[in-house]
């Protein structure tokens, strides 16, 4: 029985001693100051808020949204003190291919609403970009369409 307790202890020594060891190591990729100075710049408030203001653009690829998006991270990422900042843009027509992929052509939206009608006027508003822009399907063309009596819902988009 005391052969296992000392095992154990030792076992518990070396153990320790590694996560010392361990929590004793330099970062990899920065030098110790620096990863010091980030500990006392970084805010988890201050990303949150961040993420907050670019979630506020519809950013479906090539909109205003998007470029709007691409906008704030460049502005920000001034603010913090980066120089070299820039915003990449690409062709995207429908016919070039970026690897596998083919490109989309850019996609806004200046207005779309959702309406369920009734008696052939319009008695709920069930959607509206405005208010929500992820109400609406990516690609969705513009349109003006009452569906069958059976639905009983217009769409109109523009």
């Amino acid at each position: 029985m005391g052969r296992i307790v000392g095992r154990i202890f030792r076992f518990a020594v070396l153990l320790s001693l590694f996560c010392a060891a361990a929590s004793a190591q330099k970062p990899p990729l920065l030098p110790e100051k620096d990863v010091a100075a980030l500990a006392q710049e970084l805010s988890g408030e201050t990303a949150k808020r961040n993420l907050e203001g670019i979630t506020r653009f519809h950013r479906q690829r090539g909109s205003q949204g998007f470029h709007s998006a691409a906008e704030l991270v460049a502005e920000r990422a001034r603010a913090y003190g980066l120089s070299d900042v820039a915003i990449l843009q690409f062709p995207a027509d429908g016919k070039i291919y970026y690897g596998t992929q083919r490109s989309r052509p850019p996609w806004d939206v200046e207005f779309a609403e959702l309406w369920e009608v009734k008696g052939g006027a319009a008695a709920i508003k069930m959607a509206s970009y405005d208010a929500e822009p992820v109400v609406l399907a990516e690609d969705s063309e513009s349109a003006d369409v009452a569906t069958s009596a059976l639905a009983q819902t217009r769409a109109v988009i523009f």
